[in-house]
């Protein structure tokens, strides 16, 4: 789809029936990718909610990496990612 398109969106089908789905060190990555460019997509100002919630996490555990985060203390964030853009 271009932007500014009259086209309908393309829909990606989630594999929700592929064991890879639900495998932990993927999810993981994954959470780790996507947070990663919410801070960057949230400096830009697009996605300010969620790098609000990282930099904030980040600041909470007195940490200054996000990589330094352990997957039990990301909540906050995933409970912030809302928007289409992050998910991306």
């Amino acid at each position: 789809m271009r932007e500014g398109s009259l086209e309908p969106p393309v829909r990606h089908p989630i594999a929700w029936e592929d064991p890879d789905y639900y495998d932990a060190e993927k999810i993981e990555a994954e959470l780790r990718r996507s947070s990663t460019s919410a801070m960057a997509v949230g400096a830009a100002s697009t996605c300010a909610t969620v790098s609000r919630a990282c930099f904030d996490l980040i600041e909470q555990l007195g940490i200054g990496e996000l990589d330094s985060v352990e997957s039990s203390d990301f909540g906050p964030v995933v409970d912030a990612a809302h928007c289409a853009i992050c998910a991306s």
